[in-house]
Formats: C-alpha cells, sequence, structure tokens
C-alpha cells in the first residue's frame, strides 16, 4: 500500500504532480505511472528514489538538496538559487521556518519537501494548486 500526495490544476489537467514516500514500493508506484502516463522524474529522494513525478513544465520545477533533504518549489514562476539555497535551509530548521520563508512568498504554487522519513506539501493559500493525499494498493502495471 502506498500512500501519496499530489495535485493536478483544474484549468489545465495536462499538468499534475504525484510525491511519494522514499520506500521500494512508492518507487515502483512511481516508476509505473512514469511509464503509463508518459510523465517525467522531477525529482529524486536522496537515496535515488523517485520522490516527484508527474507533468510539469520544466520552468516551473526548481529543486535543491544535496544532503538528505530535498526541496521542489512547483511554482508561477522559477526561484533564484539563493532562494532555493534558504528552502533548502529552512527545511532543515523546521516546518515553522519553512512556512515563514518559502511558503508565503509571492509567486509560490507549491513546496514539496523531502526529509529522512518524511514528505511534506505546502500549497498556496488561495487554493490554486490544491493537494490531495490517497492510498493506492497496486501499481495498476503487469
Amino acid at each position: 500500500m502506498v500512500d501519496s500526495i499530489g495535485s493536478a490544476v483544474p484549468a489545465t489537467p495536462a499538468r499534475w504532480w504525484v510525491a511519494v514516500p522514499d520506500r521500494p514500493d512508492a518507487d515502483r508506484f512511481a516508476t509505473a505511472l512514469v511509464g503509463r502516463f508518459r510523465a517525467g522524474v522531477l525529482a529524486r529522494h536522496a537515496s535515488g528514489r523517485v520522490w516527484l513525478c508527474g507533468r510539469y513544465p520544466d520552468r516551473l520545477v526548481d529543486a535543491v538538496g544535496a544532503g538528505p533533504i530535498r526541496v521542489v518549489v512547483i511554482g508561477v514562476r522559477g526561484r533564484t538559487a539563493g532562494e532555493l539555497r534558504d528552502a533548502e535551509g529552512a527545511a532543515a530548521r523546521g516546518r515553522d521556518e519553512l512556512v515563514d520563508r518559502v511558503v508565503r512568498r509571492p509567486g509560490v504554487a507549491t513546496v514539496a519537501v523531502s526529509a529522512p522519513g518524511r514528505i511534506q506539501v505546502y500549497t498556496d493559500a488561495v487554493g490554486s494548486f490544491p493537494a490531495s493525499w490517497t492510498r493506492h494498493t497496486g501499481t495498476g502495471g503487469r
């Protein structure tokens, strides 16, 4: 059984992403999604397993992380390298700082964090980019 978090932009269903935990069964599930829906791998956990997959323009997906913590910003505009390093540091220090420094910034639609033993997703306050949690019992593949 795989728990995942995902989003689809209501006006443009061709844009979607799914975040899965850092486990072998979740990696198989994400890999099946990529193959079945011709999606791309947007980011990987520090382990190398698929973390975020989906269909989203590269110019709207920014990722950072060299250690065990990875941060991806999926938004309406790209982030500078300094802003991404700020997001990574804030994620390492805890949820409150991440929300204060990154999530509340103008132009951010979604911020996703992969850290040892957990994934977190924060979306915009007005709900333009909603996120949903779901549980999958199989990959649907053969």
